[in-house]
């Protein structure tokens, strides 16, 4: 399947200022861009910057479907990749790719 005929991109976003669209106020640059998923870390320093991607993208018109996991701190996704860092369990990190992979089997099924 090719990335035009999908329902529905995936995006993670964990460093949103890097991204040039969020960075610029050039509203149409946001406008008839597919389905996002943002994932955001309550703890992150660019916290803030995802959301507010996130509001353009609405204001253009897109549908965003954002996740925003409490007490998780930047890369908490990476971080449960050994599940434990510093013998604390990275717990929201592990929820948060659990629902991603349960995103994208919906989204798959769908398709």
């Amino acid at each position: 399947m090719l990335a035009s005929q999908m329902p529905y991109s995936v995006l993670c976003i964990f460093f949103a200022v890097n991204a040039p669209c969020a960075r610029t106020k050039l509203s149409y640059l946001y406008a008839g861009l597919p389905p996002a998923y943002i994932v955001l870390a309550e703890c992150d320093i660019v916290h803030d910057e995802g959301e507010m991607y996130a509001q353009k993208l609405l204001d253009a018109g897109n549908t965003v479907h954002m996740k925003d996991y409490k007490g998780a701190c930047h890369g908490h996704m990476m971080m449960a990749v050994d599940a434990s860092i510093g013998g604390l369990k990275c717990q929201n990190g592990l929820d948060a790719i659990d629902d991603l992979c349960k995103m994208l089997a919906h989204l798959f099924k769908a398709a």
